[in-house]
């Protein structure tokens, strides 16, 4: 890394959706040479038993920081908003701040820190019953009333 290698970061955000992952997200993506990714790799990510995709992304992360090339990152293609964010990351002049937030770094927080113990995590917790009627609301189908009978009925 440069001289100012001690101002650089990798970021891991924890947090189960619907408890501000993505305002975190926007945060952290504004800050000056800042990038941050929401649930950037969710395809290649192993939710229990095997950390290696995530601590990859990590290593990936931080050769980023250290100049490597930016179009070698792995992410998702299929999640518009990972193709947006990359598209920004090879353009921006300078990187001091790389991210990525996603409920699925949780099990492996441990495991990262072993291979970067420079890391930093900011973990976000909101009430459970708060949670469960914003993902209910979130998932509530809008459907003509003649449908939402019927289903009712079955």
């Amino acid at each position: 890394m440069s001289d100012d290698s001690d101002s650089k970061r990798v970021v891991i955000g924890l947090g189960s959706g619907r408890s501000g992952t993505a305002s975190l997200t926007s945060l952290l993506d504004r800050q000056p040479g800042g990038i941050c990714f929401h649930e950037m790799n969710p395809s290649s990510a192993v939710f229990s038993g095997n950390p290696q995709p995530l601590v990859n992304a990590v290593w990936e992360f931080k050769k980023l920081l250290r100049g490597g090339e930016r179009s070698l990152l792995s992410i998702d293609y299929s999640r518009p908003s990972s193709v947006l964010t990359y598209e920004k990351l090879q353009d921006m002049r300078e990187l001091n701040l790389i991210g990525d937030i996603a409920f699925y770094y949780l099990n492996y927080g441990d495991d990262l820190l072993h291979v970067a113990p420079e890391l930093f995590f900011i973990c976000i917790k909101r009430d459970r019953e708060k949670t469960v009627s914003s993902w209910l609301k979130k998932s509530s189908i809008r459907r003509w009333r003649s449908l939402w009978l019927a289903d009712k009925l079955k």
